[in-house]
């Protein structure tokens, strides 16, 4: 089903931004906003690359710094309304050495996306049959914000060459998923499909509160494809796991090298005393590492794969236009050392198998992780 005619206006919309000349501001308010970004970066910056890149209009300048992070969004963007990354489970990014092409690179389980059976490093070719290859991550995010909760919609994708086509609908992505079933007693496996959710640490505190009071003593974390989330999520969560004791969470470190405590676990009735085993692959990153790297250091114990290392916090810029550009500004750092570029090793190596091309859900008897997890586990007793 074809959707409104205001998406293709919304499309043609989007891919005519790119070619805007101005952002309305006068030479003063754009030297302001440069210095702030150069000021506010992470790393020291070519101030008069920047300059010409911004010239030409401030949504030029992710291009230009093809970090990954750094992101425009222009006015009254749809995104202040829908995060794509709640919506749809799905996450966009460029294509590492051809910044004209964008690709996904996240696929938050159970989520609609991971359901249609779309990968990490799909191409994106097209959104209901128009064609989006000429938009970059953030347009892509606002094209899929506007499209309605009730219509589903078709995403064309490119993936070794071979274009596919999967029907999408908006479905917020649960904040935890737990089972029990086909576990050992005293084992539930607990899923972190996105630290984005707005409601994840209310829902993880009552879950974890709930399994204590089921005489559950071990928790298997599954924060395999979490793409991260916001930094104060992070912090509760892995607040809820540190087994009553004080200790410090995360550091912010600065491009001058000091490192300032962002959060501080503190002692609560709830936290959750029992085994933690904790499930990674190479697409758990940014937030989910943090989460990760602090719980492995308080004694959990990771299986997987080596995560990718991209331990960066990300700050807005508001533009006087109503503008906004997102600005990564400082180095994540834990107990056991800073995350970007390094990652988290795991205690124990698993590789992940081919993935499902149908999205469907793996069976606990089927998943090598959850396997090697059950395995240390009774190893342990």
């Amino acid at each position: 089903m074809r959707i409104p005619w205001f998406f293709t206006l919304m499309l043609l919309s989007l891919g005519n931004f790119a070619g805007a000349q101005t952002d309305s501001l006068t030479p003063e308010q754009l030297v302001k906003i440069l210095d702030n970004f150069e000021n506010t970066y992470y790393q020291p910056l070519d101030r008069p690359a920047l300059e010409r890149a911004a010239s030409g209009g401030l949504h030029n300048i992710p291009a230009l710094l093809n970090d990954g992070l750094t992101r425009y969004y222009p006015p009254n963007d749809p995104l202040l309304n829908v995060d794509p990354r709640i919506s749809h489970g799905i996450d966009f990014g460029p294509v590492t050495g051809n910044t004209a092409l964008t690709n996904i690179t996240g696929v938050a389980r159970y989520s609609p996306a991971w359901r249609s059976g779309l990968h990490p490093g799909d191409l994106v070719q097209a959104v209901d049959g128009q064609d989006v290859t000429k938009l970059n991550a953030t347009q892509l995010f606002s094209v899929l914000a506007v499209i309605p909760a009730q219509h589903p919609f078709q995403l064309t994708v490119s993936r070794k060459g071979v274009t596919q086509q999967v029907t999408l609908q908006r479905e917020v992505v649960p904040a935890v998923v737990m089972r029990r079933e086909g576990l050992p007693a005293g084992v539930a496996y607990v899923a972190l499909p996105t630290l984005f959710h707005p409601d994840l640490s209310d829902e993880l505190q009552r879950t974890l509160v709930s399994l204590v009071a089921a005489r559950v003593n071990t928790v298997v974390l599954d924060l395999r494809d979490n793409s991260g989330g916001t930094l104060s999520t992070v912090a509760n969560a892995a607040d809820f796991f540190m087994e009553r004791i004080d200790g410090d969470i995360v550091y912010l470190r600065s491009r001058d090298g000091g490192d300032k405590l962002y959060a501080r676990a503190s002692r609560s009735s709830k936290d959750f005393l029992g085994r933690v085993v904790i499930l990674v692959n190479r697409y758990t990153a940014s937030g989910a590492e943090v989460l990760a790297s602090v719980l492995q250091h308080a004694g959990a114990t990771v299986v997987g794969e080596r995560t990718p290392g991209m331990g960066l916090v990300t700050v807005p810029i508001v533009i006087p236009n109503g503008a906004r550009l997102l600005v990564p500004s400082a180095l994540l750092v834990t107990q056991a050392g800073v995350i970007q570029g390094q990652g988290v090793t795991p205690n124990i190596q698993v590789v992940e198998p081919e993935r499902s091309t149908d999205g469907r859900e793996i069976r606990f008897e089927d998943d090598p992780f959850i396997q090697r997890a059950l395995q240390e586990l009774a190893d342990q007793t």
